[in-house]
């Protein structure tokens, strides 16, 4: 076999040429070896070996997670499959709406309504995406409002910009508070009773941010603010001992408050630990002492249920006795009075005896003297006329 490539590829044409001619079925007169050197000369095949072949590459669609993208503004839902569709690409769509979080202006809010920081922020990220355009997010923005605040888009009309939108609602609800004002407010925050450490950070956090976007306080500065504040400021004193090295120590305000939520995690849990002993011992001491002021109640009332009938077999003795007394007494006066009137009603029997006898004599005349003058009448009575 020539060396040069040229001759080389001549020659297994011209030999596969006659062994095709001859009508045998690829029946080379070669090795192995020959035939895989043959075609790599003839430079349109490439040989590798079965232990190293590489693997088939994975198509896309399999390569991806298998979800349906929907969007606001439209019923289709995007199958996984189709490479056209994905994230980064969506908002080119020119049928696609983002979504924005609602806003109304109102005084109470709306249900499901945002402050106008959060409705801003939002609407300044999608400012910030290339892949949008300014009538995409002139549309997402109306779709976003409602209340008063949609109503005040009407003055502006429908060839309004976002710029032109964004200058109207951040005149109507922007934040109006001066650099003194907002730092006021600030460092007159403290933790509420139920507040927790990640809430009351964010709440300070939030707070602070007016003055830097508006430029009246560097950013520089935001960290030694928010680090000194937020641990100066916490209502837990235990909490402020246990993480004073910590406030010593660090001098990033995030990793500050990371610290400190660990040890109030820490402290809750055996709080409610020493809750949930206590309040058990407590239950079964409670129990005790029930019992306890149950038998010296039954105690007590014996006792006094002993001293009643003591006092009242004290009384009924002392009336007994002047019962007795007042009896004797009176039965004294009416023996007295009786043998007094026995005295009495002698002597008058004694009298009326006399008395008798004089008026026994005296008493015949007199009552004869009647009989008599009461005859004659009786006559004079029988002889009148009238009769």
């Amino acid at each position: 076999m020539a060396s040069g490539g040229a001759p080389a590829k001549e020659q297994v044409e011209d030999q596969v040429k006659e062994e095709g001619e001859s009508g045998s079925e690829s029946k080379l007169n070669m090795s192995e070896d020959q035939l895989i050197e043959a075609l790599g000369k003839l430079g349109k095949y490439r040989i590798i070996p079965v232990n190293e072949e590489e693997e088939p590459p994975v198509p896309r669609a399999e390569s991806t997670p298998k979800r349906s993208l929907r969007f606001v503004g439209t019923s289709q839902s995007y199958p996984p499959d189709d490479p056209s569709h994905n994230v980064t690409n969506v908002y080119s769509n020119p049928h696609h709406i983002p979504k924005v979080p609602q806003f109304s202006g109102e005084e109470p809010p709306l249900k499901g309504d945002v402050s106008y920081a959060e409705w801003r922020f939002e609407i300044r990220c999608l400012g910030e995406d290339p892949e949008i355009s300014n009538s995409t997010l002139v549309q997402a923005m109306r779709r976003s409002l409602r209340g008063i605040a949609r109503r005040m888009l009407i003055p502006l009309g429908d060839k309004a910009t976002s710029r032109e939108i964004l200058y109207k609602l951040d005149s109507l609800f922007g934040d109006i508070s001066t650099h003194g004002m907002l730092m006021q407010e600030f460092f007159n925050s403290s933790q509420k009773p139920n507040e927790s450490a990640t809430a009351f950070g964010c709440r300070l956090e939030s707070l602070l941010q007016p003055a830097l976007e508006n430029g009246s306080l560097h950013k520089s500065s935001k960290n030694d603010l928010m680090r000194h504040k937020f641990w100066t400021s916490l209502s837990s004193d235990k909490l402020k001992s246990q993480t004073r090295h910590k406030y010593d120590t660090l001098t990033g305000y995030s990793e500050l408050l990371r610290e400190i939520r660990v040890v109030e995690k820490e402290l809750s849990l055996t709080f409610s630990t020493g809750t949930a002993t206590g309040a058990s011992q407590t239950k079964k001491g409670h129990q005790h002492v029930v019992n306890a002021e149950s038998e010296q109640q039954v105690a007590a009332v014996g006792d006094i249920e002993k001293k009643f009938d003591q006092k009242l077999k004290s009384l009924e003795e002392k009336l007994s006795s002047q019962i007795e007394g007042k009896f004797d007494k009176i039965l004294d006066k009416l023996g007295n009075r009786s043998s007094g009137n026995s005295q009495r009603s002698g002597q008058d029997s004694q009298r009326s005896g006399q008395n008798n006898k004089g008026r026994g004599r005296g008493g015949y005349n007199r009552s004869r003297g009647n009989w008599h003058n009461n005859k004659d009448k009786a006559k004079d009575v029988r002889n009148s006329p009238n009769e």
